[in-house]
């Protein structure tokens, strides 16, 4: 694999922990069958993984975090403007 291409890619997702865990979880949708979202004539979805990655194709959401739990509404203001 090329040293290059991963160092790339690494800085592209932010790290390479999330470069993992943005392989890991398109590998398991591709191996259940979702479709592609690059045209390879590769069928290696390694390969094509890491493509989607390099055109920007797919990407990993920032994890749900307390901060943005703060920003929401409190449960009770929420009731109150469903209600109006």
């Amino acid at each position: 694999m090329d040293v290059a291409r991963l160092e790339r890619l690494t800085q592209k997702v932010g790290g390479r922990f999330r470069l993992t865990a943005l392989l890991q979880k398109r590998l398991a949708e591709l191996v259940k069958g979702s479709p592609p979202l690059v045209d390879l004539p590769s069928n290696n979805y390694l390969e094509i993984a890491l493509r989607e990655i390099e055109e920007g194709r797919i990407e990993l959401l920032r994890p749900w975090t307390a901060e943005d739990a703060a920003q929401l509404p409190a449960p009770e203001e929420a009731e109150k403007e469903e209600k109006k």
